[in-house]
């Protein structure tokens, strides 16, 4: 596993460092197909792994685009990593608030089996 995450982060800096030597328009592009990747990734990891199918994940993407799109339309001065960092704050703020609500459906004094609220648990 050490390996895979110097390999990856090894990539990630060469990827940052390309960015800072191409026009901005590039940058953009770099950065649309890094993000692409990566929801690519997850998707991947969540049905061809787990043989789940989930609408949350494209709701979570939704949220960081939808938070950057807010940012470079109202905040045009933030450097677009900023603008990145961002999104993947909002992103993961949703997931947290999201997962908070939803408790484990196990044992025999499950919040979930007393509820009022439909939960996914079965009673």
């Amino acid at each position: 596993m050490g390996r895979h995450l110097l390999l990856a982060a090894a990539a990630l800096a060469a990827v940052v460092a390309l960015t800072f030597l191409v026009d901005p328009f590039t940058s953009v592009r770099i950065a649309t197909v890094g993000y692409l990747l990566l929801a690519v990734a997850g998707l991947t990891v969540l049905t061809g792994l787990t043989g789940q199918i989930s609408l949350g994940h494209g709701a979570f993407l939704f949220i960081g685009a939808y938070t950057v799109a807010l940012l470079v339309v109202h905040v045009p001065s933030l450097p677009f990593w900023v603008d990145l960092l961002a999104a993947g704050a909002a992103a993961g703020l949703a997931g947290v608030l999201t997962g908070a609500r939803r408790p484990a459906c196990t044992g025999r004094t499950s919040r979930a089996r007393r509820s009022p609220w439909p939960s996914g648990c079965p009673r």
